[in-house]
């Protein structure tokens, strides 16, 4: 009785030697391909991390641009406006205020000779000063 026991012993000691190596030689075929799979998975986050920096950098210049866009179309909007209040007032001049260059001159002849007039008074005052002191 005990050489059969020892021969079942024997015997599931070896179908267990053999379960255990199956069961290496399955983890062996499946670890080749996890390495492999983790291998690809790294480069493609390297992949992505390039891409990544790649779009942040692509997403800075396009926001500048669109800024300078933007910029830009007010300035047209704005120089546009300009010139048809320029243009509106050079119409509505000659329209209603024909003597407009006529009337500015003698204002401007008019304001020069005030000016002219003030100074030399302060010149005077400065001379009366002097003479004083």
């Amino acid at each position: 009785m005990k050489k059969s026991n020892s021969t079942e012993l024997t015997h599931h000691f070896i179908e267990t030697r053999n379960m255990l190596a199956q069961a290496e030689e399955q983890i062996n075929s499946v670890a080749t391909p996890i390495i492999n799979t983790s291998q690809q998975f790294q480069k493609t986050s390297q992949i992505y991390s390039g891409q990544k920096s790649t779009l942040q950098k692509s997403d800075f210049f396009l926001s500048r641009l669109t800024k300078q866009h933007n910029f830009n179309i007010a300035i047209v909007y704005g120089s546009f406006f300009f010139f048809l209040v320029v243009v509106g007032f050079i119409v509505l001049r000659r329209l209603f205020y024909r003597n407009f260059y006529s009337d500015i001159s003698q204002l401007i002849r008019q304001n020069i000779q005030y000016i002219f007039q003030n100074i030399s008074y302060i010149f005077s005052y400065g001379q009366k000063v002097q003479q004083d002191l």
